[in-house]
């Protein structure tokens, strides 16, 4: 992906007390640290098009930053 351009635009499920499952979740992270380590080009986003009783969209949406939190992902330089 890295050479030749593509972008990593990953949609990775968190695991939180509503969804997902710890295996999952540490293949998700592992992915996500290799496409990093690899100098791909990675865009932020989410897939959350379900509804969670009691949680905004915008609740459920930061709750996919965990993925990258968990990956060691540094926030953007200027």
């Amino acid at each position: 992906m890295a050479q030749k351009g593509i972008w990593r635009a990953g949609t990775e499920t968190p695991f939180t007390e509503y969804r997902g499952s710890q295996a999952a979740f540490d293949h998700t992270v592992a992915g996500i640290k290799s496409a990093y380590a690899n100098g791909v080009k990675m865009a932020f986003s989410t897939d959350a098009d379900y509804y969670i009783p009691g949680m905004t969209r915008g609740q459920v949406a930061i709750n996919f930053l965990k993925s990258w939190k968990a990956a060691g992902i540094p926030t953007r330089n200027p």
